[in-house]
């Protein structure tokens, strides 16, 4: 799972303990805290969501569970353009 860092929580209930926000090798986006494990969305997750502007949101929803992926604008941009060409 562990793949690029994209952003760090603190913990709301215990100060101790961080929460990643993490691209995986798969180019799916995870969190580390327990909610993203149970129902493949957080907080923190959502947080981060509202905050990036540079960052398109692709959610699935596979046996009930909703996968949230994020994909670099950028390289959507760089899709179009070589489809134009």
């Amino acid at each position: 799972m562990k793949g690029e860092t994209l952003a760090t929580y603190q913990s709301k209930s215990n100060s101790s303990k961080e929460y990643e926000i993490v691209r995986g090798l798969d180019g799916k986006t995870y969190c580390t805290c327990w909610p993203w494990k149970l129902n493949r969305t957080c907080s923190h997750l959502e947080d981060f969501l509202s905050t990036q502007s540079t960052y398109k949101v692709r959610k699935t929803v596979t046996a009930g569970k909703t996968d949230t992926y994020l994909e670099l604008q950028e390289a959507i941009n760089q899709a179009v353009k070589e489809l134009r060409r």
